[in-house]
């Protein structure tokens, strides 16, 4: 149930609107990971759903109701937890809480020597059609769930941005 509570706080009304250019990025780094996002995002640190960070993009509009966002949750697992059954009780989960689940894209990512989770799929909740792309990570008994989340309709102007703040994200 853990998994289900991990996702579920991923993509409940966080928003993060993402543009493309020559902007300025900053860093935010602990012990334990690092990441970079644009500078004219907000980044906001308060633990508000059980998230280690939340990124936000400047609304679009005033009646832009939804934001667009990159944020990271994490717990810890079982010992003998892997990322394959990890992945399967998630989606098993995601479809028995979410209305109107359908998965996109669900795959492993190995670059060098990180090695994640790569799960895109759309969901309904409330108003909004939301797309959410998650990179999954289980480290030392312990699960990373990086989440993008989007309109459905503002996701593919928002990706390559959104790619390019998960992307690079290192776990330390």
């Amino acid at each position: 149930m853990k998994n289900l509570t991990l996702i579920l706080m991923s993509i409940v009304f966080l928003s993060f609107s993402l543009k493309t250019g020559n902007e300025e990025w900053k860093t935010h780094e602990t012990k334990y990971y690092k990441i970079e996002y644009p500078s004219t995002w907000d980044l906001n640190l308060s633990g508000q759903m059980n998230t280690k960070f939340m990124i936000f993009a400047p609304t679009e509009s005033a009646s832009d109701k939804f934001k667009e966002n990159v944020n990271l949750i994490s717990e810890a697992t079982k010992a003998e937890q892997t990322l394959d059954t990890y992945i399967k009780t998630s989606i098993e989960q995601i479809k028995k809480v979410l209305s109107g689940v359908k998965i996109i894209e669900d795959k492993r990512i190995k670059n060098n020597n990180d090695e994640y989770h790569k799960l895109v799929y759309q969901v309904k909740q409330g108003a909004f059609n939301l797309n959410i792309l998650q990179n999954i990570r289980i480290v030392k008994n312990k699960s990373y769930v990086l989440t993008f989340t989007a309109e459905k309709s503002k996701y593919k102007s928002y990706l390559p941005t959104a790619e390019k703040i998960m992307d690079p994200f290192k776990l330390k």
